[in-house]
């Protein structure tokens, strides 16, 4: 009878081992970790990938992940190098939203409420979203829209400029810095 018991057992801890080999593989490519961080890239094919070779489906991968997760903000270093080196649209928007995440600290504002922002750090972000909406990423271009065109709801003056004037007042700035 306990022989019955032993491989009734393991043949229930076989059936449950096959049915978690099941699930959606992207996940394995996060674990869990006890650090400061909830998870950790288990494969450095992925980082890799991103990093160095620009993989966008990697990329969206990664990011459905994080968002899967609930802890979006932490693919920053992936949008800030997607961005910065490849140049890949989405990402100039994924920087402005990691970044307004950690800014925000969870409280409930609108995307484009940018007074949690210090001086620098909206400086920062508004770089990104106006070289994304310059090349083309409507959600950028949506945001800073509503960023400038708000009223003095929060108690500082705005100024209404048309999207095109900004974006091109934008990379005037930045040309004639790099100079």
């Amino acid at each position: 009878m306990k022989q019955f018991y032993i491989i009734a057992f393991i043949c229930l801890l076989a059936m449950l081992g096959c049915s978690n080999g099941q699930d959606n593989s992207d996940k394995s490519l996060l674990k869990e970790n006890t650090g400061n961080f909830p998870y950790i890239f288990e494969s450095e094919e992925v980082q890799m990938a991103i990093c160095l070779h620009g993989d966008t489906i990697a990329y969206q991968k990664v990011k459905k992940l994080y968002r899967d997760y609930n802890i979006e903000r932490e693919v920053f270093f992936y949008s800030f190098v997607m961005a910065n080196r490849y140049h890949y649209l989405p990402a100039y928007y994924d920087v402005y939203v990691c970044l307004w995440q950690a800014f925000n600290g969870g409280k409930h504002a609108m995307l484009w409420d940018m007074t949690r922002f210090d001086p620098k750090s909206r400086e920062m972000v508004l770089h990104y979203l106006k070289m994304g909406a310059k090349r083309g990423n409507k959600d950028a271009l949506r945001v800073l829209i509503r960023y400038y065109t708000a009223s003095v709801e929060y108690g500082k003056e705005t100024r209404t400029l048309h999207p095109r004037q900004f974006v091109n007042e934008s990379s005037e700035k930045n040309s004639t810095e790099e100079l």
